[in-house]
């Protein structure tokens, strides 16, 4: 297990997400800081209660690794420019500094399904994510990104991928969806990748209900 300095956020990132903070809190400064007289990596993790500011606060067992690329001097405090690497497991929190700091553990990568399998689940997951920006464009709201778009992210049908291909084309593909703070958390989950497909499924699923209620069947 690794302590890292920990970046508490009421937003959660997936793998592959760019990452821009403005950072002005006296704590957070400190821990940019040692950021970047170390390794330049710092864990995010979403809120469960409370707020990013002044302490206090509740956290998610589950964060991400974040790649601090540039920082720069603001107004008010650092613009901080980073990028997110990979899910993480925190084991404990640890708030002896003047910033937070989490004992962080891999994730497994367990598969139990066939790369095969996996690479089905993911295209029927991008089209159906194709299929629910359609739908969004029959109700006159405007998609994240053009229909069809997602399908192109992936490569030919028919090309074999391992399942690490898999994974990284999912966060690409999951990026995508218009989900709330809680539900990205909730693809950061230390399961099966299987599962994390099923999960952003379920959401396309759930989403769609929420359009149909808002704008009307």
């Amino acid at each position: 297990m690794t302590l890292i300095p920990a970046f508490p956020l009421g937003t959660a990132y997936l793998p592959g997400d760019a990452v821009v903070l403005r950072v002005f809190e006296s704590r957070y400064l400190d821990l940019v800081r040692q950021v970047l007289e170390t390794d330049r990596i710092f864990v995010s993790a979403l809120i469960s209660a409370g707020s990013e500011v002044g302490g206090g606060d509740k956290r998610f067992d589950v964060g991400v690794l974040v790649e601090v690329d540039h920082v720069e001097e603001a107004d008010i405090g650092l613009m901080l420019y980073g990028h997110a690497t990979r899910a993480v497991n925190i084991t404990q929190w640890n708030d002896d500094l003047s910033y937070p700091c989490a004992e962080t553990s891999q994730q497994r990568n367990h598969w139990p399904e066939s790369a095969d399998s996996l690479t089905r689940s993911l295209r029927a997951f991008a089209s159906d994510m194709d299929n629910f920006f359609s739908f969004l464009d029959g109700f006159n709201v405007s998609p994240p990104v053009p229909p069809g778009f997602v399908l192109s992210l992936l490569p030919h049908n028919g090309e074999k991928l391992t399942r690490i291909d898999v994974e990284s084309h999912f966060w690409s593909v999951a990026r995508l969806l218009p989900s709330t703070p809680l539900t990205r958390c909730e693809l950061l989950a230390d399961v099966p990748l299987g599962e994390k497909i099923t999960r952003a499924s379920e959401e396309i699923e759930h989403l769609r209900d929420i359009v149909r209620f808002r704008y009307g069947n």
